[in-house]
């Protein structure tokens, strides 16, 4: 199917039909080698927090593009490009999560980052955009929402 779309439109860029962060690129792969490529490898993904835009043909800002019937990934670790950055295949790993806290679920503004004292994270639209650490000898309140000398 893809191989037939792009050989007739090799500069295509096509949403994904299950995901609002990934889509298809044609030009990802050479018109020589279209015979022998597979789905994944027109598979790319926007950077967190954008999604691609079926209308723009492009990935855009999250509050600019409607997901219709595509899933709607918030968590930085709903990415592959932070899940790939933590293999948890060994005992020692620690979870994508440990690192890139998610905000699903939180109002807009800030909240504590979970096991992390000295952090807040900034949320909006329930997105993580941005993790702060508190100066020294301070700690994140939630009751005030702000750092705290501790």
């Amino acid at each position: 199917y893809i191989t037939h779309i792009c050989g007739t439109n090799p500069q295509a860029k096509i949403p994904s039909p299950d995901s609002c962060h990934t889509y298809l690129d044609c030009s990802n792969v050479a018109a020589e080698e279209q015979t022998r490529a597979e789905f994944v490898d027109y598979l790319l993904e926007c950077p967190y927090p954008d999604l691609f835009s079926s209308d723009t043909g492009q990935c855009q800002h999250f509050s600019f593009v409607s997901c219709r019937h595509r899933l709607e990934p918030k968590a930085p670790c709903d990415y592959f490009q932070y899940l790939q950055l933590y293999d948890c295949s060994s005992k020692n790993c620690t979870a994508c999560t440990q690192h890139h806290p998610s905000c699903r679920g939180l109002s807009d503004g800030s909240h504590a980052v979970p096991g992390r004292k000295s952090v807040r994270m900034e949320c909006k639209a329930q997105r993580t955009v941005n993790i702060i650490p508190c100066p020294d000898g301070y700690t994140f309140s939630s009751n005030s929402s702000s750092c705290v000398r501790s």
